[in-house]
């Protein structure tokens, strides 16, 4: 798993969830992230994804908690901070 981090997968990826939510005409996207997932919370800040909320999530009996994300699709691409930091 490793080996692909860093290679433009994920963001390969991203950008072609983000493309596919405004050909839907979507007004956004809604994620969950583990709270502990750091590396993954600082992708999705990236992409411009915000913290609206919490949720419990259950993994076998341990009870953890997501982070819930919105990124809204429909002035996504538009937003110069996205320009500066090569997104687009």
């Amino acid at each position: 798993m490793k080996s692909w981090i860093g290679c433009g997968v994920g963001a390969a990826l991203m950008r072609a969830c983000i493309d596919e939510a405004k050909s839907r005409k979507s007004h956004g996207i809604w994620l969950g992230v583990w709270g502990k997932n750091e590396r993954a919370i600082r992708f999705y800040r990236k992409w411009g994804f915000n913290p609206v909320g919490k949720q419990p999530f259950v993994l076998g009996g341990d009870r953890q908690t997501d982070l819930v994300f919105w990124l809204p699709v429909d002035t996504r691409l538009e937003n110069n901070s996205s320009k500066e930091r090569g997104l687009q």
